[in-house]
């Protein structure tokens, strides 16, 4: 006999780790994860250790998570990229 559901969501899957994996499913367990919504991170075998975020959408993120920034970066090991050079770029 078919059972009868919420109509919430109760179970995601994110395919694909990396910076954009793991900081959705930090995000989502911080706001759903009190309605049981239960969040599942399939992440790569291998990490890219130069995956950079632009600092905007990371302060934003930041401050939607309520993390402190300064304690985020010491133990993150992370550092401020402030430019980028192309050369020889077509």
């Amino acid at each position: 006999m078919p059972t009868q559901t919420s109509g919430r969501i109760e179970k995601i899957l994110i395919a694909g780790g990396g910076l954009t994996g793991w900081m959705s499913a930090a995000y989502l367990n911080r706001t759903l994860g009190k309605t049981g919504c239960q969040i599942t991170l399939l992440d790569s075998v291998e990490p890219d250790p130069d995956e950079v975020c632009s600092s905007a959408p990371l302060l934003q993120y930041l401050f939607a998570m309520r993390l402190d920034e300064a304690h985020f970066m010491r133990q993150s090991n992370a550092t401020y990229k402030v430019a980028t050079q192309l050369q020889n770029w077509v």
